[in-house]
């Protein structure tokens, strides 16, 4: 015999019911762990795959990082050449001598776009295993599916997308104003007497093409992480069945702490751009260490907040959990130590189920349950996953003070700090 299932599909953004024989022995599309993608589907890369740069069963990363970074760089590179500004004038106002030129157009742009399927990947994981370790209760299955749909459609929407784009080409426009403002005189253009701005050809395509590029890549970033810190904020008021005493200590949530790890890319992407701007400053502008530290301290510190905020959410439920555990445990341990008594203490020969084995070990394991309670974390926040971001964003930083201090000393001082 067959049977009728429902299952929830996608139409135009829009969810649907739409009715599936299958045979008993089949699993239900219904029980299957939700199918959760922060990269695929959106508008950018559906007008990539109509232009050949991706196929329908993947997400071609390395050739769409190779397309972007040739779009933005060469151009620049030939026409700063044809114009003569590829070496002079020198103090890194030349093309090959600013150091934010390479960071932005040949590592940052292919990064944020080559570790797409790795984010993509990873975050997926994150969402299944909600349903596939049975955190999520079964009367609230269908509002976190919803919620993952919901963030489908932020992911999908032409809207957005469009408003990141003219953000970012005006923000391009801005860039190049301001780049010739600042040096008076670059590869970017030149700055009139009166303040008028003259670009030059490689300035033009760097203001209209190169730095929206970027920019929008950047923004498309930070629009995805807004839509993962508010599907994790809404998966944690499903009232999530939580285990106080699990080994992870964070109540069964340790792989949620792991998912900042995925993000530990664009960290790098972003960090290696700013540390390209501080070496520039360092070589050529005239600052010294001392007067950026306080600034790297608080970027540093700043991005691995970032990741941590949304940790931030399961606070409460993690708390509940464990208050809830601990009085159980307290109740639990009144019954044992009054029967332990009987049994050790006063002798007497009543059997006590609570007691279990023969020996006087169940004490010792009550109180195990009752610590592995109380050490529960109240934001799960696991190695793992800020550790990668940390790393990922002092790569850049350190190599950017490199330029100034050496190594051995930066490695002196790191020690001194471990100690």
């Amino acid at each position: 015999m067959f049977r009728v299932a429902r299952r929830l599909t996608l139409r135009g953004g829009r969810p649907i019911v739409r009715s599936v024989s299958e045979h008993p022995s089949q699993p239900s599309p219904s029980r299957a762990p939700a199918d959760f993608s922060i990269a695929d589907g959106a508008p950018f890369l559906r007008l990539q795959r109509r232009l050949g740069l991706v196929g329908d069963a993947s997400l071609a990363a390395t050739r769409r990082a190779s397309f972007f970074a040739a779009l933005c760089w060469l151009p620049l590179l030939l026409l700063a050449t044809i114009e003569g500004s590829l070496l002079s004038p020198g103090e890194g106002r030349s093309f090959l001598r600013d150091f934010t030129v390479p960071a932005r157009f040949l590592l940052a742009v292919p990064l944020l776009l080559l570790v797409e399927p790795i984010a993509d990947a990873r975050l997926a994981r994150v969402v299944r295993e909600f349903e596939a370790a049975g955190l999520v209760p079964e009367a609230r299955v269908q509002e976190f599916r919803a919620a993952v749909i919901e963030a489908h459609r932020g992911r999908d929407s032409g809207v957005i997308e469009g408003l990141l784009a003219a953000v970012a080409i005006g923000c391009g426009i801005a860039w190049a104003a301001a780049a010739v403002r600042a040096t008076g005189s670059s590869w970017v253009g030149a700055a009139a007497a009166d303040g008028t701005v003259r670009l030059s050809a490689a300035g033009l395509w760097a203001g209209l093409v190169s730095v929206p590029i970027a920019v929008f890549l950047l923004l498309r970033w930070l629009w995805r992480y807004g839509l993962w810190v508010r599907l994790l904020r809404r998966i944690s008021r499903l009232d999530l069945r939580l285990v106080a005493t699990h080994p992870d200590r964070c109540g069964g949530l340790a792989f949620v702490g792991r998912f900042p790890a995925a993000f530990a890319g664009f960290a790098f992407a972003v960090s290696a751009v700013l540390a390209a701007a501080l070496a520039r400053l360092l070589t050529w502008g005239g600052a010294r260490v001392e007067d950026l530290q306080w600034a790297v301290a608080a970027w540093s510190l700043g991005v691995v907040g970032l990741f941590v905020l949304p940790l931030a959410s399961f606070a409460r439920p993690l708390r509940t959990a464990k208050e809830r555990a601990l009085l159980r445990f307290a109740a639990l341990s009144l019954r044992h130590d009054r029967a332990f008594e009987r049994r050790w203490i006063e002798g007497s020969a009543a059997a006590e189920d609570l007691l279990g084995s023969a020996d006087t070990s169940s004490l010792a394991d009550l109180a195990a349950g009752y610590h592995a309670a109380k050490a529960t974390r109240a934001i799960p926040v696991v190695a793992e996953g800020l550790v990668p971001v940390a790393i990922a964003v002092a790569i850049p930083l350190a190599c950017a003070i490199a330029t100034q201090v050496p190594v051995r000393t930066m490695l002196r001082a790191l020690g001194r700090f471990a100690i």
